[in-house]
């Protein structure tokens, strides 16, 4: 067996420092706010080990680093006007899941996506044996031994492993039996097989043990990819030897009364029945649904930088949320949660670095066979729909994001083009609209009252696929000639803004090849013709390159690059030269005879 690397061991140290942290909070030897400040010692260790990768260029940068780095910069923006600076930075009383706690885990992502291929298998076995100990733990706790920490509640006995409640247990037990149903599916290993069937009997029982509802949730919908998976690699064989192990051990510790789970998710199933029907009751779901009613009418008074980081307490006015005398410091939903202490531009970060890394995850799970990376991630992230994240688990679900990841695969440009890049259209598109919908009313007004003009100009361009479409346009001409305020609109592409609606509607980019009109496709050769391949744009490389002070020739060969090399960090270059075109004044007397001209070259060359 080859031996670890550098980083790969630093990767394991991390995740070994976490687990024994949480056994110590547990035991009281160590407190969560020490915790917490250890954390940041751990994230000023990765910063400098981040940035001696991206000297030494060994960091190659994706898609989902850029919405990662805005969640980094909404996080700040949310800390400095939050309710409680010192809060968000250091975390709520018992949580301490502050910025500081954020920042350490965006940066041990990026370490984990740094690791070796080879390592990332002992990494993931670490993690599941962590997770059999944890199992281990709450089995001694049911039994009231007296050298473990024994938790009450209600009278009853809590299995905890070595977090703080029942749901926490679950969690994690989840996250380490996705990593081991992954092992098990990946391997043909007989020896390996064995292993990973006694671990995941041990975390189905600290799963069941753990009676948590939401972590349920999880479990089946791996089980639904599972399926999906197995059938199309042909591996029915090893998901009926799973479906068997999950199915047998939660009938057996049923019968015995161990855990009360399947009752919960009968419950729960009745539940939402009810709810389908209409019949909402606010004490469905331990009262999940009259929090998170109670969370969402306070959500517009905060929604562009939150409350601050970890702040629900303080969300309600400065109160906490307080239902039938009981006072809540979380959502129940890490969404939720996100979007009332954070706002609504950090949930949408979010939302999109987790969509990147999944598509990507799922993609790669199927090209390369290997499913045991993308389950503790789904699962994770079906399962904090309901929960919240806690300092003790989510450092472990990053470092797993991060495994996912292999930085010199070219596939994070393939899920931009195809998903990534309409959502942002469509999100961009969206705050543009609503930002300068002020502006769009009074040029609208001003081209009636100045120039006594139809206010759009509408004409049929070249789309994708040769698919032709209506352009959208401020009107800036009249009788064949520019008038007074499209003279301005036109050199300050003003004019262009209603193209935001064609952008919305599907019809265009924000960044893609200029559409021309149907004439110029007719006259293009085969390789010219590629220029439709993408949805055409409001800015594109062509025009952040001379605008129309190139040949036609030029603009093509430059179109066909873009479209050879999109990315979402070549959107950004071409998005920042636009800012430095927009303020080179350029307007073309007569449109007819430029366009006209520009036909003549094709048909000549052609």
């Amino acid at each position: 067996m080859k031996k670890i690397n550098l980083l790969g061991i630093y990767i394991l140290l991390n995740i070994l420092i976490i687990f024994f942290s949480s056994y110590c909070i547990t035991t009281k030897i160590l407190s969560y706010e020490l915790f917490s400040y250890f954390l940041i010692g751990l994230l000023i260790i990765n910063i400098v080990i981040i940035i001696y990768n991206i000297i030494k260029k060994k960091i190659k940068f994706h898609s989902f680093d850029i919405f990662l780095l805005l969640m980094v910069i909404f996080s700040i923006i949310s800390t400095i006007f939050s309710y409680n600076i010192k809060v968000s930075l250091f975390g709520f009383l018992g949580r301490y899941e502050g910025l500081f706690s954020l920042l350490y885990y965006y940066s041990i992502f990026i370490l984990s996506s740094l690791v070796d291929k080879k390592d990332k298998i002992k990494i993931a076995y670490t993690i599941v044996i962590t997770g059999v100990i944890q199992t281990i733990y709450g089995i001694l706790q049911l039994n009231e031994l007296r050298f473990v920490s024994i938790v009450y509640h209600n009278g009853s006995i809590w299995a905890t492993g070595f977090t703080s409640n029942p749901n926490f247990l679950g969690a994690y037990t989840l996250l380490c039996l996705s990593y081991s149903i992954g092992l098990f599916i990946d391997s043909d290993n007989l020896k390996k097989r064995i292993i990973n069937t006694i671990f995941i009997i041990i975390l189905l029982i600290g799963l069941l043990i753990s009676n948590t509802t939401s972590c349920a949730a999880g479990l089946i919908f791996i089980t639904l990819y599972l399926i999906i998976y197995c059938i199309k690699k042909k591996k029915e064989k090893s998901l009926i030897w799973i479906l068997i192990l999950v199915i047998d051990t939660t009938f057996i510790m049923n019968q015995f009364n161990y855990t009360t789970l399947v009752d919960d998710l009968i419950k729960t199933k009745n539940e939402s029945v009810e709810i389908v029907k209409g019949n909402i009751n606010d004490n469905y779901g331990t009262k999940r649904i009259k929090i998170w009613k109670e969370t969402l009418k306070i959500v517009p008074k905060n929604i562009i930088h939150g409350t601050g980081i970890d702040t629900f307490f303080y969300a309600f006015d400065g109160k906490p949320l307080v239902i039938k005398l009981y006072m809540y410091d979380k959502v129940h939903n890490d969404y939720l949660q996100v979007l009332i202490t954070q706002g609504i531009f950090s949930l949408i970060s979010y939302l999109l670095f987790y969509i990147s890394i999944v598509l990507y995850g799922i993609k790669k799970s199927f090209k390369e066979k290997e499913v045991y990376l993308i389950l503790p991630v789904l699962s994770y992230l079906v399962q904090i729909f309901f929960n919240i994240s806690i300092i003790e688990i989510a450092p472990i679900f990053y470092i797993g994001l991060g495994l996912l990841i292999d930085r010199d695969d070219k596939e994070d440009s393939i899920i931009y083009k195809k998903v990534i890049k309409r959502l942002l259209d469509i999100i961009i598109s969206l705050i543009l609209l609503v930002l300068l919908l002020p502006i769009l009313l009074i040029v609208s007004i001003l081209i009636k009252l100045i120039d006594h003009n139809k206010v759009l100009f509408k004409q049929l361009r070249t789309g994708k696929n040769n698919k032709e479409f209506y352009i959208l346009k401020f009107q800036t001409i009249k009788n064949k000639k520019s008038t007074k305020l499209g003279k301005i609109l036109r050199s300050t592409s003003i004019d262009e803004l209603p193209q935001l609606i064609n952008v919305l509607k599907g019809n265009m980019s924000l960044i893609g090849p200029r559409p021309w009109i149907v004439d110029y496709y007719k006259k293009f050769n085969k390789k010219q013709k590629r220029r439709v391949e993408v949805k055409p744009g409001i800015i594109g490389l062509a025009q952040v390159n001379g605008r129309n002070s190139i040949s036609i020739f030029e603009k093509i060969d430059y179109d066909l690059e873009y479209i050879d090399n999109i990315s979402f960090i070549e959107d950004i270059k071409i998005l920042f030269k636009s800012i430095k075109v927009l303020f080179i004044k350029e307007d073309i007397k007569d449109m007819d005879k430029y366009i006209e001209k520009e036909l003549k070259e094709l048909s000549k060359k052609n």
